[in-house]
């Protein structure tokens, strides 16, 4: 799998959506029809001002970005799109609550101060010292760590303004970057397409190698990785089925999740990305599906009340007790109680112009 991301999205139906039911603005388009996606820009007064709530942000395949100020529920376009300023295919974004970034398959970054509203091309890219495509990121601190498609490591100390390379970078042999997590307190892990498994204990500026790594056990395809700040627990595949792996040393060591416990064992099929906050992890996968975990990563649950659309999940994030997942049509599903129950966006990004997503973050 070498040179390959995991979660790239995944084409049906010959390269355009399959013909689904996709739920937005309380209605549903008509089954057996692809409703193209009307381009909705956020209203004057919002465009002017920071967002009135914490926003989510979901950026995509088109290099667009797309906000919601009310836990996920209706999205607007970006007034000033990354993609207006050179942005290709935005694979991933992150926040620190109060800055924006995301990066994309070109190996550079893109910054929004406004929650999301209009965005600007970082001052120094990473690419300017080496990076390709930027696979996965995250913010340890006030730290960005970014990982691209050969394995390297770089790390932006002005909130994504300008980037170095990581001092010591990790040794995964030019294979590249699938995920990072972050567990907040300067532990940082990084995991490989080929299951391989890196760690830093100083915001991602030098790497060692896990003893005991996620491929070690059998999982050469780890899509995702989160930390609660005692335990990382990363999302694997299988064959078909859905996996976790736990580290409970900042990611010298791995484990297997108990072959009972294994989200597969109540529904999961191949997890595509893993999140956590308000002490729930919450996992997602190829089918749409949802579960979580109360017991950092050792039992899973599925949701009570999944996502309805069927379509495979890409990305998804947490704040609080509220989760937003995002999938490959661009539509947003969120949870408002910690996972346990899952509903579709009244206005989806899809319906202001979006199509596949990538990354969400909020």
């Amino acid at each position: 799998m070498s040179g390959e991301f995991p979660q790239q999205p995944r084409v049906v139906d010959g390269g355009r959506p399959s013909r689904r039911t996709v739920l937005a603005a309380g209605a549903a388009a008509t089954a057996g029809a692809w409703i193209a996606p009307q381009v909705l820009s956020v209203p004057a007064a919002a465009a002017a001002t920071v967002p009135p709530a914490p926003p989510f942000v979901a950026v995509g395949l088109s290099g667009l970005a797309f906000f919601s100020t009310d836990d996920g529920d209706v999205w607007f376009a970006a007034t000033a799109q990354p993609a207006t300023v050179g942005a290709s295919s935005l694979t991933a974004v992150v926040t620190d609550g109060a800055v924006f970034v995301a990066v994309d398959n070109t190996g550079n970054a893109y910054r929004s101060t406004n929650g999301g509203v209009t965005w600007s091309p970082a001052t120094s890219q990473p690419a300017n010292v080496g990076a390709t495509r930027l696979n996965a990121a995250t913010f340890s601190g006030s730290t960005v760590v970014a990982g691209d498609g050969n394995g390297n490591v770089f790390r932006s100390l002005s909130l994504g303004a300008t980037w170095v390379p990581a001092t010591v970078q990790p040794l995964s042999a030019g294979v590249a970057m699938a995920a990072i997590g972050s567990d907040g307190a300067g532990q940082v892990v990084a995991v490989d397409v080929s299951g391989g498994a890196y760690l830093s204990s100083d915001d991602g500026d030098v790497w060692s190698t896990a003893t005991t790594s996620p491929s070690a056990l059998g999982f050469n395809t780890v899509t995702g990785v989160a930390g609660d700040g005692s335990v990382f627990v990363g999302s694997a595949v299988n064959g078909g089925s859905g996996f976790t792996v736990r580290s409970l040393d900042g990611g010298v060591t791995w484990v297997s999740t108990p072959g009972t416990n294994q989200p597969w064992t109540v529904g999961a099929g191949p997890l595509t990305a893993i999140a956590y906050s308000g002490g729930v992890f919450v996992a997602v996968d190829a089918y749409g599906l949802a579960f979580r975990s109360t017991t950092a990563g050792f039992t899973w649950a599925a949701a009570s009340t999944q996502p309805i659309g069927g379509i495979p999940f890409n990305a998804v994030t947490g704040r609080g007790s509220v989760f937003v997942a995002v999938d490959q049509f661009g539509v947003a599903y969120r949870s408002t109680d910690g996972g346990v129950t899952w509903g579709a966006a009244a206005r989806s990004p899809i319906f202001v112009g979006s199509d596949t997503l990538l990354g969400v973050a909020g």
